[in-house]
C-alpha cells in the first residue's frame, strides 16, 4: 500500500543519511520535509482518501513547492523556471535574428 511505501521511504531515506528515527518528526533531530503545491490540479482534485496513493504512485517533483533541510527552505524551482524562461526568450531572439 502507499502508506507502507511512504513509511519505508521516510525512515529508510533518513537512515541512508545517518539519521536514525522511529517517528517522522522527533525533537533534537533535523526537520527535513517537502512542501506540496496543494493548488496543483491533480492534488487539489484528488479525494482525500486517495491523496497518499496519488503522492506515492502518481507524483514527481512537479508537486513539490519547496524543500526544507534542517528547517530551512532550499527551493530552486523558481530559479529553474526563471532560467528556463530566460533561455527560451534568448533563443527566440536569436532565431528572430536569423530570419
Amino acid at each position: 500500500s502507499a502508506e507502507v511505501a511512504f513509511h519505508h521511504a521516510i525512515l529508510n531515506g533518513n537512515s541512508a543519511v545517518g539519521i536514525e528515527i522511529e517517528k517522522y518528526f522527533e525533537l533534537s533531530h533535523p526537520l527535513n520535509f517537502i512542501q506540496l503545491d496543494h493548488y496543483h490540479p491533480l492534488l487539489s482534485e484528488t479525494n482525500k482518501n486517495q491523496l497518499l496513493d496519488t503522492l506515492v504512485y502518481g507524483s514527481g517533483s512537479k508537486y513539490i513547492l519547496n524543500t526544507f533541510v534542517n528547517g530551512q527552505a532550499h527551493s530552486q524551482k523558481e530559479k529553474l523556471i526563471t532560467d528556463i524562461q530566460n533561455d527560451f526568450t534568448k533563443t527566440l531572439k536569436e532565431l528572430k535574428n536569423r530570419i
